[in-house]
Parts: structure tokens; sequence; C-alpha cells
């Protein structure tokens, strides 16, 4: 068979190839037969026999040569042990035979794949290539089958070229490799070496550095003692830094003895002096920075003096106007002035000049009267802020001089109409945004009633509440509102649903601060009071089932709180998201919602919008069959919801099914 795959038998020549083709058919075939006879009979022996029969076969034999020992043994010993013998080592022979037969199944595979993948294809490719032989072409192929080899030459020549200077190559290589190696293995212990001489080498620097530590603190100690010599020439260290030590010792102890005579001279004086200048001067430096200080304060203090002096005059100056301009109004015939009193002896000029300014008011119109306040003004200006003391009225219902009265000489009615001029005078300057008159005509005159009654009636844009007695003169124009009317009538802007957010708000923090044993009520708190709970509120309240609020109810906790406090009869005017004092308590809520926001709860999710196609189900659908009375029930619900109550939803709160009628 290796005769037959050698390209070499080809190569001869084309007679011997012609004449050995019949012998190599022969050969193949009888290799192939072998091969099969082979096959069958390892098939054959694989399919009767097993391991476990083989093993039953061995059993059985050794039992029957074993009975067959026992029969006569005591007949024939020698023999039988020998027997005995021979029997061991046929049994060793059949377990020998058994694992040569789990080897041979191997055998038999190679033996198939070679049969299957070579022998026969090349049989055939053999007698495909006889058959298409002709005489006619063997030259020419004997020349290809020449060449070829010549090429096949060629080429093993080459590969075994290459594989010797691979061998070469690889010789070089593990030459290097083995130089490399004792190259590192040199380098390694000089490492080795260098790193012993660098620990001693660090131990040597240690022990300088212990050296230089304590020649430093000796050069410490010297340069002290030359600083508690005091100052010395310029010229001391240049000069005897050549000298030799021994010649120094010497100086250094007849100077020591020198200076004994000087005990009691205080070496220091010099430099003492010299920080004492220094001292001066920084002294002298700050006092004036302080003395331009104060006067630049003194300055500050005298203009604001003169500030609130003006700011003093001038308001008083105006009222005094408006006081004197209203209670003309009330009173045509009527005078008032206003004086400012001053602490210290009265000045008679002071009364003198007053009561001129009255008589020329009395005389002129408005534009004289404020030429007589502006003059008694200048008189007054001249004083400090602290003289003065109040203010004094002055009136004359009669309009002569004369006549003019104070306050303490009037009577119940004419000092209500004062006090009512005075204050609509004060309101002509800065006018409030609220008022509230009670009974204010009951101790008024008759004759004066009206006059101010036309008083509010041309101040009717003024933003404010009147109360007044029931009387013939006023009723028409005036009706009594109580403060319980005014409660209820700011309370009316709320509508139901705002109430109930403001009572759950209110109801949520009594519950929280029940919890903290708060015991003082919310309006009670004050402004810093109310943010300081407000900031603990804020980060611990959660809902009924322990979960964390969504934002908007935060928020409309917050607004329920402030509704709470600015609401009768509390009216604390508060707006927490402006105020200053609620500033920590917006930051603890601001960054709540933040948490929330990270956590993913910021706001609730809502269920989904219905679109057409929801409505049609729902109306073809049993449950809103207007046909059964629970159907019917169920339908008017559902329009009542979808189309009706979009706001105000208290209202649906409360329906139930008593709600609808049906009507014959």
């Amino acid at each position: 068979m290796g005769k037959i795959l050698e390209p070499v038998d080809f190569a001869k020549d084309l007679g011997l190839l012609m004449d050995s083709h019949l012998s190599y058919d022969k050969h193949i075939s009888n290799l192939v037969s072998s091969c099969l006879y082979k096959l069958c009979q390892i098939n054959r022996v694989k399919n009767n026999f097993d391991k476990g029969t083989l093993t039953m076969i061995i059993t059985s034999l050794v039992i029957s040569k074993l009975l067959y020992c026992s029969t006569v043994w005591s007949n024939t010993t020698c023999t039988n042990i020998k027997k005995l013998q021979s029997i061991q080592n046929f049994a060793c022979k059949i377990i020998t035979g058994s694992k040569k037969y789990d080897h041979l199944e191997p055998e038999k595979n190679q033996l198939e794949n070679l049969l299957t993948n070579n022998l026969m294809k090349h049989r055939d490719k053999l007698l495909q290539e006889l058959d298409e032989m002709a005489f006619e072409g063997d030259e020419e192929q004997l020349s290809s089958k020449k060449e070829e080899l010549a090429s096949l030459d060629g080429r093993h020549k080459t590969i075994m070229e290459r594989l010797k200077s691979v061998n070469r190559r690889v010789n070089e290589v593990t030459g290097q490799i083995k130089s490399s190696e004792d190259l590192l293995e040199d380098w390694k212990n000089t490492e080795k070496d260098r790193r012993l001489r660098l620990e001693d080498d660090s131990k040597s620097v240690e022990k300088i550095a212990n050296k230089k530590s304590v020649l430093v603190k000796k050069k410490e100690e010297c340069m002290k003692k030359i600083r508690e010599l005091g100052s010395l020439p310029v010229d001391a260290f240049e000069k005897y830094q050549s000298t030799n030590v021994k010649a120094l010792w010497k100086k250094l102890q007849k100077c020591n003895e020198e200076l004994k005579k000087f005990s009691h001279v205080n070496k220091k004086a010099l430099d003492q002096f010299v920080n004492f200048s220094e001292q001066k001067e920084k002294l002298m430096k700050r006092k004036d920075e302080v003395d331009k200080g104060y006067a630049a304060i003194t300055e500050l203090m005298e203009v604001l003096e003169h500030r609130k002096h003006e700011a003093i005059l001038f308001t008083f100056k105006q009222v005094s106007y408006n006081f004197t301009a209203v209670f003309k109004e009330l009173v045509p015939h009527g005078k008032a002035n206003l004086v400012m009193k001053t602490e210290g002896p009265s000045n008679p000029d002071d009364d003198s000049n007053s009561q001129q300014s009255s008589s020329q008011q009395s005389k002129d119109d408005g534009g004289e009267s404020s030429q007589s306040q502006s003059s008694s003004s200048q008189s007054q200006s001249k004083l400090p802020t602290d003289k003065f003391s109040g203010v004094s009225i002055k009136v004359s219902f009669t309009g002569k001089s004369a006549e003019t009265r104070e306050m303490n000489q009037l009577s119940g009615g004419q000092k209500s109409l004062v006090a009512l001029a005075l204050i609509f005078a004060i309101q002509r300057c800065d006018p409030a945004p609220f008022y509230l008159f009670d009974e204010i005509d009951q101790a008024l005159d008759p004759q004066y009633r009206t006059s101010v009654a036309d008083e509010f009636f041309a101040k009717i844009d003024l933003e404010g509440i009147c109360a007044t007695a029931e009387k013939g003169e006023t009723r028409k124009r005036f009706a009594e509102v109580t403060q319980e009317n005014i409660d209820e009538l700011l309370s009316d802007v709320q509508s139901k649903n705002t109430k109930y957010k403001t009572t759950y708000a209110v109801n949520v923090f009594k519950e929280w601060s029940k919890q903290r044993n708060i015991q003082q009520e919310l309006h009670e708190m004050d402004n810093k009071t109310v943010d300081k709970c407000l900031c603990q509120f804020y980060a611990e309240v959660k809902n009924q089932q322990g979960e964390d609020y969504s934002k908007s109810t935060l928020i409309g906790l917050k607004h329920g709180v402030e509704r709470y406090l600015n609401c009768p009869p509390y009216n604390r005017g508060l707006s927490m998201s402006s105020n200053p004092a609620f500033k920590m308590s917006n930051s603890v809520l601001n960054a709540k919602i933040v948490s929330l926001k990270k956590q993913g709860k910021e706001n609730v999710v809502h269920k989904s919008v219905l679109e057409a196609e929801d409505l049609t189900k729902l109306k073809n659908s049993d449950v809103l069959n207007v046909s059964t009375p629970l159907g019917l029930l169920r339908n008017v619900w559902f329009h009542v919801s979808l189309f009706w109550c979009r706001r105000g939803r208290e209202g649906q709160r409360k329906l139930t099914k008593d709600s609808f009628v049906f009507t014959g």
C-alpha cells in the first residue's frame, strides 16, 4: 500500500507502469477484501460478545475448572495445582484478550476510515487514470511527472534549507536567552549589593541628621545669646571672623570682667527706646484715625439730627396746614391752630406769635395762613428736636381771637369735632388703608353732623369702613356694620373648597404639634416660632399611610397655614413666600420638593384622560344602561361629573342617591 501511494512509482517508465497495473489492482483488491473480512469478524465479535458476556464466560470457565479441580484434588494434587495455575493463566489471557478487544474497536474504526477515505478513493482514482491513459500521451505525461518531481525536489531542498536556518536561529536565540538569564542573575546580585549599601547609607544619613539637629540647637542657643547682647556694630562679625578661637576666648573673658563694672546699667535701653518710639508713632496714627472717625460720626449725627428735625417740622407743617383747612371746612366761622410745645420755661413770645398767626388766618385765605405757619416754624426750627415735648391745639368756634381755647376748655361735642378734624388732616398727609369709626356722631352737636357727613361724602373713594350710630341724619347714607358682619364678609370671599383645604392644613399641623408636645397654639406663635416649627413640619409630615406628600400637597399645606393666620380674627397679614422671617422654612420646603423630585414623587400621577373611544365604550356598555335603576343612576352621575363638576367639587361630594328625585 505504501508503494501505491508513493508518486515515484509513476516516474519510472510507462511500460513498467502498464505491466504492473494488474498486480496493483489485485493487491488493492486483496487489501480491501482482507480489511472487509477483518471488519466482519470484528463486528461479529462485537455483536456476539460484550464485556458482560466475556465476564460471564470467564466466570463460568473458572467455576467449572474449580469444580473439576475439587473432584480430582485428592487423587492428583500436583496435577491439580499445575492445572489451577494453567487455569489462572488462561483467565489472565482472557482478561488480556478483553483489554485487547477494548483497543481493537478504535483500530477497527481507523481501518474503516482508511478504507473508506483513502484506499477506496485512491483505487477509484487509479482505475480512472488507467482508463484515461493512452499510449499517445505517455511521453508528455512522463515529462510532466518528471517536472513535477523536479519541482518537488526543489521545494524539498528549499524547505530543508529553511529548516536548517530556523534551527540555527533557534540555537542563537537559545544562546541569547541563556546569556540574558546570566546577565539578569548578575544584575540581581548587583541590585542586592546596592540595596545593602543603600541601607548602610540611610543609617549614616540618619546619624548625620541627628548631628545636624544637635548643631542647629547649639546654633540657635548661640544666636539667642547674641540677641541678648543687644545691638551690635555692623562689622562685629567680619572683624573677628578670621581670629583664632583661643584669642576670642581671651577677649571674651576680658570683656566679661569689664562688663561686671557696668552691671547696674540697663543693657536694653536703646532697644526699648526704639520699640517705644515705633509704638508711639503707631498710636499717634491710630489716634488721628480715631479722631477722624469721631469727627465723621459727629458730623453724621448732626446731619441725621438735622434731617430728623426737618422731618418733624415738615410733618408738623403739613398736619397743621391740613388741620386748619379741615377745621375751616367743618366750622366755616371757626379757626384752629397747632402749636409745638417745648421743654423748659415757657416763652410768652411763642403764645403771642401763635395768637398773631391765628388772627391772621381768620382774616386771610389759605396762602396767608401758610405764611403764618412758616414764620412760626422758622422760629421753632431754631430749637433742638429734644426740646419738643408735644403738640397743643388752640381753636375758636366764633372766629374771634379773644375766644381761642385749649382742648380742656371745650365741650364733649367740640372735642369730638376737633379730634375728627385732626384725623382727617392726618389722613390727607398719609392716608391709611383702613379706618373704623364707631359711633363718632354720639357726642357731636347736631349742627356739625352734616359737615362730617359731607366730609365723608367728599372722600368717598377712600378705602375703609365707616360705622356710625343709627340716627336720622346719617341713616340713609351709612349702615351699621358689626365686627361679626365684617368677618363674615371677608370669609365669604373664599370658596368652600379653599376653606376645606385651610381646615385640613391646620388640622394636620395641630396633629403634628400634639405628637411633638408643642403646647402653644398656631395663632399664638410669633413669626420666628412659626418659621421654626414649619421647618420641622415640612421635613417630617406624612400622610396616613406613612408616605411622603406630593409637591402640590406640601405647597397646599403651606398656603393653608398662611390663610389661617391671615383670616379673621387673627388678620396677621403674612406673606410666607416673600417675608424674610420665613426664609428657613421656605428653604426646607424647597429641599423637600427637590428630594421628592429625585425619588420620582414630585406630583401625583393621575389617570389618563378619557378618549372618544372610551366614552363610546362606556355609553354602549351595560354599566350605563338607563333601562335599570342602577344604570340610570350611574349614567346621571357620569354625565354630571363629566360636563358639570369642573370646579367646586365640594358640591359633588354632597350628592347622594336621594339627591335625584323622579317626578311624574
